[in-house]
């Protein structure tokens, strides 16, 4: 069962997964670049925080 459930995971992950971490990066990059410019424009040194 565990060889039978890993090669069905290993052949669902390039179609599935990485089209959906790509939209969750693509979200989560958006969201934290938005909050980011939110708090350098509000905190001095805001950038240094959330540069990353």
């Amino acid at each position: 069962m565990a060889n039978n459930s890993i090669l069905f995971l290993s052949a669902m992950l390039p179609s599935l997964l990485n089209q959906n971490i790509a939209l969750l990066f693509l979200l989560i990059f958006k969201f934290h670049f938005q909050i980011a410019f939110n708090y350098n424009e509000k905190i001095p040194f805001g950038k240094g925080i959330l540069r990353f």
